[in-house]
């Protein structure tokens, strides 16, 4: 299967790595994409994995351990200490919605995404098991077989028979678009003065330096008044 990394500037963890290898050396038909890029403020998954006819799985990778106690999750260190982090099984369910309504929006408006949580440092959690039941987030654990487990998820009416390789280009290029920066100045750069001779005009500037320089013509009385030439920056 083809890989591609949309942000090859962020090198993989170790279980991206893993799952690589794993695509790379398979051949089902089909397309793994890195570093998905959805629009600003969305969550986004690992990766998302394509398989013709079969279906999209968007992928939240997990690495460490995780446990949960009374709802509250926690992160444990390889220095003993646990630190509470969000909910990761509602957050792989939002990223693989961002996934299904960025596709909807711009390729197919009937598409399916399964949303997948792995624990690749993990092996199979009860309390992690119970907190998925009735979501609908698959989880995996271990050092498993990501080409062999994805396409056994979907149940009859989740496969998607209909996604051909045109529509998983199309799709692929769709989440590999560059972000769009916001133009904006650099902080203490003035735009240009603009406007007529004798108007300045100063747009977006929070300091305003305005040099004069005096240009006195010598004359008599009956001269006209000095000319001023005023300098704006």
């Amino acid at each position: 299967m083809k890989v591609v990394n949309n942000d090859p500037n962020q090198p993989l963890s170790p279980a991206e790595l893993e799952a690589c290898r794993q695509f790379e050396q398979s051949d089902q038909d089909g397309q793994l994409l890195f570093n998905p890029q959805l629009p600003s403020g969305e969550p986004a998954p690992s990766c998302v994995a394509f398989f013709e006819c079969v279906g999209r799985f968007a992928v939240t990778i997990l690495e460490g351990r995780y446990s949960i106690e009374g709802g509250d999750w926690w992160r444990h260190e390889t220095s003993g200490i646990r630190t509470p982090v969000k909910n990761p099984l509602e957050a792989a369910w939002q990223a693989g919605k961002a996934v299904r309504t960025d596709l909807k929006r711009a390729v197919i408006p009937n598409n399916y995404v399964i949303p997948v949580t792995w624990f690749p440092d993990m092996t199979e959690d009860e309390d992690i098991l119970d907190e998925a039941n009735g979501r609908s987030v698959r989880l995996a654990f271990g050092q498993v077989d990501l080409v062999q487990l994805l396409p056994s998820l979907p149940s009859g009416e989740q496969l998607q028979p209909q996604l051909s390789a045109e529509y998983i280009r199309r799709e692929v290029a769709a989440l590999s678009r560059a972000p769009v920066a916001a133009k904006s100045n650099p902080a203490g750069e003035l735009q240009p003065v603009e406007g007529q001779a004798g108007h300045v005009s100063v747009h977006q500037a929070e300091t305003v330096n305005i040099y004069i320089t005096i240009t006195i013509a010598n004359g008599d009385e009956d001269a006209s008044p000095p000319l001023i030439t005023v300098q704006g920056r």
